[in-house]
């Protein structure tokens, strides 16, 4: 397999703790010490963005100053802002729409959570492992390849909301277990670099070419 490369050197390289991040938490109005989950999502049945306002809501229980990013739009966003007013929400949740900043969006998160109801492989797996975040998501498809549960991150059956909760939960509980799930996804994360793209598609290419 030669899986699409992430280039890690630009994900990763936004200081969580710079002037940028401190910034941009200001700017999307979540407090200092509020942990943040981020969503990187076409707003499409697809990546059942419904769900991740359902684990929102259970997290909230316990955790009421936590904020839940969404970064990406679609046809579904009016009818999913609708329902985080329903689940009475909506002020932990920001709908921040198509952006340019996902490094910085990276930076300023504790937890890269995505709750897809099929997948191939996302390039945000790989953009949240090359900055250090652990992940919580669906087991679907690709996932898998990406994210080793218990390791790096913890994988859930799709609509699994109480499972999605649990994961999150475990991490905001527990700062160490996430700091090394975060280094472990780092790690792991040079399985989509760009150099090791470059040579397998040179492995695979160069015996046709020299043939």
């Amino acid at each position: 397999v030669v899986y699409c490369p992430v280039d890690g050197d630009y994900y990763g390289s936004v200081d969580p703790c710079g002037e940028v991040v401190g910034e941009l938490r200001e700017q999307l109005g979540i407090p200092k010490n509020a942990k943040v989950m981020l969503n990187i999502s076409c707003l499409k049945p697809q990546k059942d963005v419904s769900t991740y306002l359902k684990v929102a809501s259970t997290i909230l229980n316990s955790h009421s100053d936590a904020v839940f990013l969404i970064a990406g739009d679609g046809d579904l966003r009016p009818d999913l802002e609708n329902e985080a007013k329903a689940l009475g929400i909506t002020d932990a949740i920001r709908f921040l729409g198509w952006r340019r900043d996902i490094p910085e969006l990276l930076a300023l998160s504790d937890i890269f959570v995505l709750t897809s109801l099929w997948e191939g492989l996302p390039q945000s797996f790989g953009q949240a492992m090359a900055a250090g975040l652990p992940i919580v998501a669906t087991k679907v498809d690709g996932a898998p390849e990406a994210i080793v549960h218990g390791v790096n991150g913890f994988l859930f059956e799709p609509r699994d909301v109480q499972g999605l909760a649990m994961g999150i939960n475990k991490l905001l509980h527990n700062d160490s277990m996430r700091e090394l799930m975060g280094e472990r996804a780092k790690e792991r994360s040079e399985k989509f670099s760009i150099q090791k793209t470059i040579s397998a598609l040179d492995e695979f290419y160069l015996p046709f070419v020299q043939a």
